[in-house]
């Protein structure tokens, strides 16, 4: 009998130990993940080496109007004296190409909520693949000309900054309300290319 109850009890210390150590490892509570750090997006690319201080252009307001003179304009577009008239207010200007078509150029200013959503509407124009957007630096080398097509506008932004500067220079539309008037309107290559004229001359002006 001795070797009978031996074994029965190494048996049954081999079965209560089994179980101890079940329980120990159901019982275990799970070791915490370890945190991965995520690097925030950012816009690689965007920023540029500043080569001047463009805040006056930028902070202007519709009581620094005009931005340029109907002289001014003339000579940077390279227009004949008379081309160009301040029309309804001052930062609206109507300019008569040498075909006798007519076209028109709105400066004013904005701001945004952040430099991000300055740096996000830069990347929107760099990355568009509609061909509604397009975008491009500036002869300055540091602020970005960005042009909606379908609005007919140019818009200056400098990733430092949280303004920017528009230049409607027309729209599809307003080209069908001239037609409709008897009116022949310049034609949007032509406003578009003299705006990129304009806007690097802006930034030519207001350097400091």
């Amino acid at each position: 009998m001795k070797p009978f109850l031996f074994t029965f009890l190494t048996l049954a210390m081999l079965i209560f130990t089994s179980c101890s150590d079940s329980k120990k490892t159901e019982n275990k509570e799970p070791e915490p993940a370890e945190e991965v750090a995520v690097a925030a997006p950012t816009q690689d690319g965007i920023d540029l080496k500043q080569n001047g201080d463009y805040s006056a252009l930028f902070n202007a307001t519709q009581e620094n109007c005009p931005l340029m003179t109907p002289e001014e304009l003339e000579q940077a577009l390279s227009l004949a004296a008379g081309s160009v008239e301040t029309e309804g207010f001052a930062c609206s200007s109507s300019i008569t190409q040498p075909d006798g078509s007519k076209g028109r150029l709105v400066i004013n200013t904005g701001t945004l909520a952040s430099l991000e959503d300055v740096k996000n509407e830069i990347s929107n124009y760099l990355k568009d693949n509609s061909g509604l957007l397009s975008a491009q630096i500036s002869e300055s080398g540091d602020t970005y000309l960005c042009i909606h097509k379908a609005r007919g506008s140019l818009f200056i932004f400098n990733p430092k900054l949280e303004r920017y500067v528009n230049i409607g220079y027309g729209s599809r539309a307003a080209a069908i309300v001239n037609k409709k008037k008897g009116i022949e309107t310049a034609a949007e290559t032509t406003m578009r290319e003299q705006a990129i004229i304009i806007a690097n001359k802006l930034l030519e002006k207001y350097k400091k």
